[in-house]
């Protein structure tokens, strides 16, 4: 029997309570508010990032969304002058 692959989310945010095995965790994006289902498994925790497991999904959580914008900012194409 093949084993179901979970949905994987890669947020910039923040954890509004501590994550606990055994219950739901809870995080902000934005002007949202996200409450998942119970965390199965706490992966890592450090100050840049958060990776946990759900029932459901694995997230990965990014606590400094700034430093991951600049990062991840497309580098620009200049076009040539005729």
């Amino acid at each position: 029997m093949k084993k179901a692959v979970k949905p994987t989310l890669y947020l910039n945010g923040k954890l509004l309570c501590p994550l606990a095995v055994g219950r739901a965790a809870i995080f902000s994006v934005g002007d949202q508010i996200y409450h998942t289902s119970a965390v199965v498994r706490i992966h890592a925790v450090n100050s840049n990032e958060v990776h946990f497991e759900t029932q459901h999904t694995h997230y990965y959580l990014n606590t400094r969304p700034f430093v991951a914008a600049v990062r991840r900012a497309p580098i620009p194409v200049l076009a040539a002058c005729a």
